[in-house]
């Protein structure tokens, strides 16, 4: 919920006015938790030692939808624009905090990346974990500026996450940065689209980066080396886009971006669900289990359960608010299970099992 502008948010519920309480109650907040859909046979050997019942509860009794397509995909959607989600400029967006940042240009993000030796394979490792500083950042781009030079411009409003400016349009990206992490190291760009040139740029790219200073003092310290640019994202923002929710609490810069561009109230992702703390869409960014973590994907639900499904059901039984929807994200599609104070009541349906949770064969 949009926090007043003389306190920064609303105070003690006991406090409320009336007009405020009346607000509350017709809110209908959807919780959005990327990567919470996991393979059934890692569920079948997760979901004994988990018990959720709030989270139970709302897949059993909750009116459950199937979404074919993934989460970019779906938000593409509602924020009225077509698929792909031009990922670049919203990150872009987000990141500088100004809705015309990006233009009518063509954008592509192009991240640094490190990688993982596995047994068998070589994996893409999560971005988060490079952790650059303002200055690597800056010395790395600056060595890579020429290679890219073809291409475009390179900026970066935050260190790692390094964005095109592309003087014509990019290729299309095979994989998505996200679903990518974890898989064993695939092509940036289909293989009938992938120009030469692009194709030189990044192995040029990945050459410079395994020999850079920063690269090498990382290194020798043990700490995460960026391996390669991974191309992902491409877009242009072409027009105005819908306003599917008045306020997104949100930390990550494309949902920031998505916020800022339609007109939205972006506010920070609270710690728990307190009615006068909430907002019309709520981004859990750590139940995102990039990596496959099966250790963090059963803390994620723990948190999503004690901080926010308890006392959302809590407040839906008190007449706080008309309903609570959780959207529920996948590698390639996405599952969304909504409960209003008229479902509630459905005593005949159980609580489902967290299989439910399984993500769909596409």
């Amino acid at each position: 919920m949009k926090r007043s502008r003389e306190g920064g948010g609303h105070g003690h519920p006991d406090k409320l006015t009336a007009l405020e309480r009346s607000t509350i109650a017709a809110m209908h907040p959807l919780i959005f938790v990327p990567s919470l859909l996991w393979p059934a046979p890692v569920l079948r050997d997760l979901a004994p030692d988990l018990d959720l019942p709030a989270l139970a509860r709302l897949l059993g009794r909750g009116e459950s939808q199937s979404h074919c397509h993934g989460v970019h995909d779906w938000l593409a959607s509602r924020f009225g624009l077509g698929a792909p989600l031009p990922i670049a400029p919203l990150r872009l967006i987000g990141d500088s905090g100004d809705s015309g940042e990006a233009g009518e240009a063509h954008w592509l993000c192009l991240d640094p990346v490190p990688v993982e030796v596995q047994r068998r394979s070589v994996v893409l490792a999560d971005p988060n974990a490079l952790r650059l500083t303002a200055e690597e950042d800056a010395a790395l781009r600056t060595a890579l500026a020429p290679v890219l030079l073809p291409f475009g411009t390179l900026c970066a409003p935050q260190p790692g996450r390094w964005t095109l400016r592309c003087d014509a349009l990019p290729p299309a990206a095979a994989h998505a940065l996200p679903a990518a992490i974890g898989d064993a190291l695939p092509v940036p760009f289909p293989a009938a689209q992938a120009a030469p040139a692009w194709r030189a740029a990044l192995m040029d790219a990945q050459m410079l980066l395994a020999a850079h200073p920063v690269s090498l003092r990382r290194r020798k310290e043990g700490r995460p080396t960026p391996a390669c640019l991974w191309p992902w994202g491409p877009g242009t923002l072409t027009g105005p886009l819908q306003r599917p929710w008045p306020t997104l609490a949100s930390d990550d810069a494309l949902l920031r971006g998505l916020a800022l561009a339609s007109g939205a109230t972006p506010l920070p992702t609270p710690p728990r669900y307190t009615p006068e703390a909430s907002a019309d869409f709520i981004h859990l960014p750590h139940a995102a289990a990039a990596g496959r973590d099966a250790l963090a994907w059963s803390e994620a639900l723990r948190m999503l359960e004690n901080d926010w499904l308890r006392p959302l059901l809590a407040a839906l039984e008190r007449g706080q608010i008309a309903g609570l929807t959780v959207l529920a994200g996948g590698r390639s599609t996405c599952r969304s299970w909504t409960l209003t104070r008229r479902t509630r009541w459905r005593l005949w349906r159980r609580p489902a099992s967290l299989l439910a949770l399984a993500e769909e064969a596409v």
